[in-house]
């Protein structure tokens, strides 16, 4: 994210975070790009796992179905996209900070930011976690997800043996 960016994706991009259920390390976003600039972040680990995906809405909400069926064409395992999982929220000004309060008061701007959250649980597979991790050699526009068992680092990406 560049520093010059005058969206609302100036107000909901955080740095870092962490690791939600993977090592409690610190995580990163990676970029989604969409046709008319950032769609979302995709937050990693340093062993590569996904912690969370954060679509933007900008000023209008971001459409679970919509998102739910890119996530499903970009996933190994489509049916492990579940509803349930994604989560809408909505950011006003005055928690994002003054800055994000002028520029929610400019005209023809006023009104909140929406976010979508996807979150895909660990499930357990055996004695093991399986995890999700997301490959970016494919593009920004065409970020691919896959389940792994637990380790320290991301598994191979199996979409580069598919040619995909």
């Amino acid at each position: 994210m560049s520093p010059s960016a005058t969206g609302p994706e100036k107000f909901v991009l955080t740095s870092s975070g962490t690791c939600l259920h993977h090592c409690r390390g610190r995580t990163r976003p990676h970029g989604i790009a969409g046709a008319r600039g950032p769609v979302g972040w995709v937050y990693t680990c340093p062993g590569g796992t996904v912690s969370t995906v954060v679509f933007l809405g900008g000023v209008r909400r971001p459409s679970p179905a919509r998102v739910r069926i890119y996530l499903q064409s970009r996933t190994q395992r489509p049916e492990r996209v579940r509803i349930e999982d994604l989560r809408s929220a909505t950011r006003y000004g005055p928690e994002l900070g003054r800055a994000a309060e002028r520029w929610a008061a400019r005209p023809g701007v006023h009104a909140p930011i929406h976010l979508l959250y996807w979150r895909r649980y660990p499930r357990k597979v055996g004695r093991r976690y399986s995890y999700l991790y997301a490959c970016f050699q494919h593009g920004a526009r065409d970020v691919r997800f896959y389940p792994g068992n637990g380790a320290r680092t991301a598994p191979p990406c199996p979409f580069d043996r598919l040619n995909v």
